[in-house]
């Protein structure tokens, strides 16, 4: 066989092998650790769409406001159209006896007791109850896990809405005595706010939110009665007593606060912001 025979050969079985050669190479270099991590894709999981959830806050607390200081309770219905989006109505109460507080600060009792300064009323104007339809938009939701066990499950959103809201004013500073007071009218006013919840074992869910409740105060009456009717009360002007303020002005005449609530009727209108901070625990349902 000659030399050019034999090069030949040789070349062809070099070609035909290294192919097989390689791939077993590539092989043994991709074996898998038994410690590589391996990703797979999981299906979104719904919580919340098409579902009715009912919320309890047992705290709502004032966090902004220099002249009054509010602690109450709330509840709110919702039914979510999608994980994102969901329409919700809210109410609020800080008039519950025994476990709100709806009342002025030390700073506005110092000012009149101390300065002998009187600030318009419609600064201290104070929140009695407010029910609020509202649209709620979750645009970041998802799920921690906590080492490589727990799955906490949450939902950042935000809020607006509009609705009612009941008023009064403080007559009587806190003392040994409860403070008295007097009802302010009701007002329209706006709620806008956010949060988020975090998904609890079952269908529960936490709830932790700021609201900014909204909205403008005028101080033109008093217990349903204007500072006209309250001087005819008490037989200092020429008008009447209407049907409207006859049981309010009976009632602050039984409190010998008659002549005090007509000196706060000042006609003073101003925007109240009070921003509140909730916690509250959810149930969601079908």
């Amino acid at each position: 066989m000659s030399n050019f025979t034999r090069c030949v050969l040789t070349s062809t079985l070099i070609l035909a092998l290294a192919p097989g050669m390689v791939f077993a190479k590539e092989r043994a270099s991709y074996t898998i650790s038994p410690n590589e991590r391996i990703h797979v894709i999981q299906r979104k999981t719904d919580l919340v769409d098409g579902r009715w959830e009912a919320t309890l806050y047992p705290l709502t607390y004032q966090l902004n406001s220099r002249w009054t200081s509010q602690l109450g309770q709330g509840m709110a219905v919702a039914y979510h159209f999608s994980e994102t989006f969901g329409l919700q109505g809210v109410f609020g109460f800080n008039d519950i006896p025994a476990v709100s507080i709806s009342e002025e600060t030390d700073l506005m009792t110092e000012l009149r007791d101390k300065a002998r300064l009187q600030p318009d009323s419609s600064n201290s104007v104070i929140t009695q109850w407010y029910g609020m339809a509202s649209f709620e938009l979750a645009p970041i939701y998802g799920k921690i896990a906590f080492y490589e066990e727990a799955m906490l499950r949450f939902g950042i959103f935000l809020s607006v809405g509009a609705g009612a809201v009941g008023t009064k004013l403080q007559l009587t500073p806190r003392g040994d005595l409860a403070p008295q007071f007097a009802t302010a009218g009701i007002r329209g006013g706006a709620l806008v706010g956010g949060g988020f919840r975090v998904h609890l074992p079952g269908q529960w869910m936490l709830r932790v939110e700021v609201r900014d409740l909204i909205y403008s105060a005028k101080i033109d009456s008093l217990n349903r009665c204007t500072a006209q009717e309250l001087d005819a009360y008490l037989g200092r002007g020429a008008g009447d007593v209407g049907s409207a303020c006859g049981p309010g002005a009976d009632s602050l005449a039984s409190a010998g606060l008659v002549g005090t609530a007509n000196s706060r009727i000042d006609q003073s209108t101003n925007t109240v912001n009070n921003v509140t901070g909730y916690i509250g625990f959810s149930y969601l349902f079908r």
